[in-house]
């Protein structure tokens, strides 16, 4: 009889010990509760903490470019993710026209500068009939047209840069000397040049240019060397020219009337006073 109570009580305990389960880490036996990378302890999958971009657990980093002169600089980035871009050669080839002009009288003026007109009205080439001080001085296109002129873009400075850093002048409409019918102005493309009887020219390249950052480092034939900022695929060339005396007759002499630094003298030595400017141009392709 004792056997059969000893095997019972040893049946029991064994089905007892076989029931018995570990306890997650919530304790709880045969819970389902885990720990995630962030140390937290629950049984919800869908708040498991995750990674931010910069591979930091439970993170906030903002990733992106934090390099200054880069053409996508991320003000807010937190992590650089080498994810940079720069100016090249090739991302600036193109040809570069004036969208916006202003000017001012003051060469210091450049920050209140007036807005200037894109276009203006011209007489056309030959019309002996046209009154040019009246025909320019109309400032819209339909009252332009309607006085006999031509309604043209105001050429204030366009260049094309190249793939091998170097700039020069766009292509345009070159007429023969002599031949009236032919408006150069007017004639602003390839087909239209020539179906005026003009030569569609392409010039060659005259000027260089360098990257700085996001700036355009352009050296002119003479010499002159601009910085031109970029920013919002736009370029903007500022050119200011302060008051200066200058010869421009057999009367005067050339390095006497330079060193003349005001109007009177200036004019007293059959010079011509300029009163210097200030221009700034926004460029877009």
């Amino acid at each position: 009889m004792k056997k059969y109570l000893f095997l019972i009580i040893s049946i029991v305990l064994f089905f007892a010990c076989e029931d018995k389960q570990e306890k997650d880490c919530a304790g709880v036996e045969g819970g389902t509760a885990t720990v995630d990378n962030c140390g937290t302890c629950d049984s919800d999958m869908t708040n498991d903490c995750t990674q931010d971009c910069a591979g930091i657990w439970e993170g906030n980093n903002i990733c992106g470019c934090m390099d200054m002169t880069a053409l996508n600089y991320e003000s807010t980035a937190t992590f650089d993710n080498n994810s940079c871009e720069y100016l090249s050669f090739s991302y600036l080839a193109g040809t570069w026209k004036t969208s916006a002009a202003c000017a001012s009288p003051d060469p210091n003026g450049c920050d209140t500068c007036e807005e200037q007109p894109m276009y203006e009205c011209r007489c056309e080439d030959g019309d002996d009939s046209c009154d040019w001080e009246s025909t320019e001085a109309l400032a819209d296109e339909a009252s332009c047209i309607a006085g006999g002129g031509n309604w043209v873009p105001n050429e204030w400075f366009n260049f094309v840069l190249y793939e091998d850093g170097t700039a020069g002048r766009p292509p345009g409409c070159e007429c023969d000397d002599g031949d009236d019918s032919c408006d150069e102005d007017a004639l602003s493309d390839a087909s239209s040049c020539v179906a005026g009887g003009g030569i569609w020219t392409i010039y060659t390249p005259d000027a260089t240019y360098s990257i700085d950052g996001l700036n355009v480092i352009l050296t002119f034939p003479w010499g002159e060397t601009v910085s031109v900022p970029f920013s919002n695929n736009q370029l903007t060339l500022t050119v200011s020219e302060t008051p200066n005396c200058e010869c421009h007759s057999d009367n005067c002499d050339e390095d006497t009337v330079e060193a003349l630094t005001d109007a009177a003298s200036c004019e007293a030595a059959s010079g011509e006073w300029e009163s210097g400017y200030c221009i700034v141009l926004t460029l877009e392709r």
